[in-house]
């Protein structure tokens, strides 16, 4: 008579030392840390976008402002061909004005380089070929106030840099892969069971209970022969979590000076920025009394 059997089996390992929750958490870390990372890419991403868009910004400034300077240069190249035939100047003045008007319109096209690589460099980044990029007129870089920034606590602006929270859930990975290295030196404890039918013949398959059967088995295993196995990946687990630390300390020093030279940058070029303004309101007034004592015929042009 034909013996039929059909036999569905399963077996636990009863997690005592937290082998499986490690494994379970370094799992979880490594998918924070991609997170992270994409999010860090992100934002690199998005800064140098901004970045080089106020740059061609800033450009556009030093564009407008020499297209001045050649208008300025030319009417005065002009005045002094005209005090030249008056006899008041030499070809020397004339000479000397014509190289200035040159020397500001050579400086024109190094301003177009410059704002053709920017408009490149941005649309690489937007994954577009270069092309033009539309950008407004009436913006006026003079009116960023730098002293309403507010930097808050060092650590805290530190740890919302996605760089860092990637270095840091990549330690938290290595740091659970050794303990779940650690963990597996020591016994397991398993649980396997069964449960089927079992008849002889077709006609007796269907009579239940009496062709169901089932056991539990109970067992702990000790790691013997691979007891060395496992000792040297519990080394190269610990020395990947001291390679993973340096990378975090590293990551962490490296984020602080950045943010520590920005702060910087931002309180001195405000300085610098108030000497500039001051620079420029006594140039304009100089302009302005220039002006009168050439009109009240007191200075030349």
């Amino acid at each position: 008579m034909t013996d039929l059997r059909l036999t569905a089996s399963a077996g636990w390992e009863i997690d005592i030392w937290g082998k499986l929750s490690s494994l379970k958490k370094s799992q979880e870390a490594l998918y924070f840390q991609q997170e992270a990372t994409v999010r860090a890419t992100q934002t690199q991403i998005v800064s140098n976008i901004a970045s080089s868009y106020y740059r061609l910004i800033m450009l556009d400034c030093q564009k407008a402002v020499t297209e001045k300077n050649i208008e300025s240069y030319t009417h005065y190249l002009n005045t002094v061909k005209e005090l030249k035939k008056s006899a008041q100047v030499t070809e020397v003045a004339v000479l000397q004005a014509n190289a200035q008007l040159s020397a500001a319109r050579a400086y024109l096209p190094q301003i177009n380089a410059s704002i053709a690589i920017e408009e490149n460099y941005i649309c690489m980044l937007l994954g577009k070929s270069p092309e033009t990029i539309s950008r407004s007129n009436n913006i006026d870089l003079t009116l960023f106030h730098p002293g309403a920034l507010s930097t808050g606590i060092p650590a805290q602006l530190l740890s919302n840099r996605p760089d860092v929270q990637a270095a840091e859930y990549a330690l938290c990975s290595a740091h659970e892969q050794f303990n779940a290295a650690r963990a597996a030196l020591y016994p397991q404890f398993t649980l396997s069971g069964s449960i089927g039918s079992n008849a002889n013949g077709l006609e007796n398959w269907f009579n239940l209970p009496g062709s169901l059967f089932w056991n539990v088995i109970g067992g702990l295993t000790q790691p013997v022969l691979n007891g060395r196995t496992l000792k040297t990946q519990k080394e190269i687990a610990r020395l990947q979590e001291d390679a993973t630390f340096l990378l975090f300390k590293q990551t962490l020093l490296y984020a602080g000076n950045e943010v520590s030279n920005a702060l910087s940058s931002i309180h001195f070029v405000t300085q610098q920025a108030g000497y500039q303004k001051e620079q420029v309101e006594a140039l304009k007034k100089a302009y302005e009394y220039s002006q009168e004592l050439l009109i009240n015929g007191y200075a030349t042009y």
